[in-house]
């Protein structure tokens, strides 16, 4: 064999080689999306199926979340930070309804400027909001509603929502019915309310009572002084099966 056809088939293993690396990284990023500045998160979140990932380019987006369909068990839908970045979500009203089921929102930061409406709505269920900084409002960081089931609340920061003396603002409040919940290692102070209220009436039966919570590994301070209320505030739930505190 001379040396030019040994050149061309080293050029040939090498092109194919080249060919299977470039195969290999699409298939890893397939469902793969990026969303930067001056582009619409909403817009992107419409294209994306369950198993695939949006992730979020530094800047601040002006806009309130709106989740366009469910993931699935085993391929959750991702919404998350680009590596090392800390994206803004900032608009004065409610920022994210979480109302679809298995989703994955990592490592945003909503900041709801002062608007007297809670700052995320949660009603899906089997959810994961984790490493989020929640942050500015005048009624409840998260409200979590009846029927909402499975939801994790894990890393987050969850500070400053405070309204007017006598009148509530929570961190985390969450109403009757709600099941399976966890609440773990998060920080939340500078509550005008309760960092957590787990929420019910005396018309509320027990059975209408939240369920199989476990809150774990979480700090609660305030700087407030008598404008904040209660690190935790347990008004209905019959089943709390893990909980440790920091104050």
């Amino acid at each position: 064999m001379s040396g030019r056809q040994t050149a061309r088939g080293r050029q040939h293993c090498v092109k194919q080689i080249f060919l299977m690396m470039l195969m290999a990284a699409l298939n890893a990023f397939a469902g793969t999306f990026i969303v930067k500045p001056g582009e619409s998160i909403n817009d992107k979140l419409k294209v994306l199926q369950p198993g695939d990932t949006l992730l979020v380019r530094a800047g601040t987006y002006r806009e309130s979340l709106a989740l366009p369909r469910d993931g699935q068990s085993g391929k959750r839908i991702v919404l998350k930070a680009f590596p090392n970045e800390k994206p803004i979500i900032a608009n004065a009203t409610t920022l994210l309804a979480l109302s679809k089921q298995w989703w994955l929102i990592q490592g945003l930061i909503f900041d709801q400027q002062d608007a007297p409406s809670d700052a995320i709505k949660i009603s899906g269920s089997n959810s994961i909001l984790r490493g989020c900084e929640i942050r500015n409002g005048m009624k409840d960081g998260i409200d979590g509603a009846k029927g909402s089931t499975n939801i994790t609340i894990e890393g987050c920061t969850i500070h400053d929502f405070v309204n007017q003396p006598g009148v509530d603002a929570h961190g985390i409040v969450v109403n009757p019915g709600a099941r399976g919940w966890k609440i773990l290692r998060n920080k939340i102070y500078n509550c005008g309310g309760d960092c957590i209220q787990l929420y019910a009436e005396d018309v509320h039966p027990v059975a209408e009572y939240s369920k199989n919570f476990t809150i774990s590994g979480n700090t609660f301070y305030t700087t407030l002084g008598g404008n904040s209320e209660n690190a935790l505030d347990f008004k209905g739930i019959p089943q709390l099966e893990t909980f440790s505190r920091e104050l």
